[in-house]
């Protein structure tokens, strides 16, 4: 059997776990698949971006967090050891995949969050991490009103806008605008991003 065929039986073999709700068989196979593609000197990048992208939102939509954080962790691993770009196109599948996690305090929750800033570092976003995916962060931060590491995502992200509903959310809730808004433009000044800070 070739390697190509090889691959297509064990796709098949993960739908077939898939529709009999086996997922640790499933999450096995999907590892299978990918430790069969780099195997290949030649394979498709964007196949292994969306099996890996598909599998991981699987597990999650069925609560499978580490199972679905360990496939997210293979993605950038692919990412990297292929030296994808950090463009639209890579970080796409990323926020995709972050909008499945339910539960704000897992361990992998927090590990997908941290591997895929350090991944996106680059010169041009000051080495703190791509916008795109600091906005989803913080907005999932914000919809938990956890303010304060909303924050630390809204000041290297790049919607300034959110941000500042943000911080009349907060300031309604707790008082202190003078000491909210000076403390993030500060941040933003730390940063050396001066008009995003004359925004606020």
């Amino acid at each position: 059997m070739s390697r190509n065929n090889g691959i297509i039986a064990v796709q098949q073999k993960i739908s077939k776990a898939l529709n009999e709700g086996d997922l640790y068989h499933a999450q096995q196979m999907y590892k299978i698949v990918y430790n069969r593609f780099k195997a290949k000197k030649l394979y498709n990048p964007k196949e292994v971006e969306k099996l890996l992208t598909d599998g991981s939102i699987i597990m999650l939509k069925h609560g499978e967090i580490n199972a679905g954080t360990e496939l997210a962790l293979l993605l950038i691993d692919h990412y990297t050891k292929s030296q994808i770009s950090v463009n639209k196109e890579s970080v796409d599948p990323l926020v995709s995949i972050f909008s499945y996690y339910k539960n704000d305090n897992h361990p992998g929750k927090k590990r997908f969050i941290y591997r895929t800033i350090d991944w996106s570092r680059r010169p041009e976003n000051n080495n703190q991490g791509d916008p795109a995916l600091h906005d989803a962060f913080a907005e999932s931060q914000r919809n938990t009103h956890n303010y304060d590491m909303a924050t630390r995502h809204y000041v290297r992200g790049s919607n300034p806008s959110a941000f500042a509903a943000m911080l009349f959310e907060w300031v309604s809730q707790q008082g202190d605008e003078d000491i909210i808004f000076a403390r993030a433009i500060l941040q933003y000044l730390c940063l050396s991003n001066l008009k995003d800070a004359n925004q606020l």
